[in-house]
């Protein structure tokens, strides 16, 4: 049986602020602005993702491909989305 975890960045005044967030949670995703997350990492010793890696994902989200599943082909619009995959592991005392 595999374990899955979730957890919530947002606090209730994130919550009223964002109206997809419950949504967007409830699916098993979290959209984070950039200074929550730097507090998540910092809590969470998140040694291995460095401001390097945060740059080339703010960059990658100014380069998305045309949004080829619209019926124009993207003709006018991108993709709106980017993702940033996190792999830690969580010690269970």
């Amino acid at each position: 049986m595999e374990n899955i975890l979730k957890f919530s960045p947002f606090n209730k005044q994130h919550l009223d602020e964002y109206t997809y967030s419950k949504e967007i949670i409830n699916k098993g995703y979290a959209f984070i602005d950039l200074n929550t997350f730097q507090e998540i990492q910092k809590n969470n010793n998140f040694h291995d993702v460095n401001e390097q890696d945060v740059s080339d994902f703010i960059d990658s989200w100014n380069a998305l491909d045309l949004d080829q599943f619209m019926s124009d082909k993207g003709k006018y619009r991108t993709r709106k989305h980017a993702t940033l995959l996190l792999m830690i592991s969580i010690k269970f005392y």
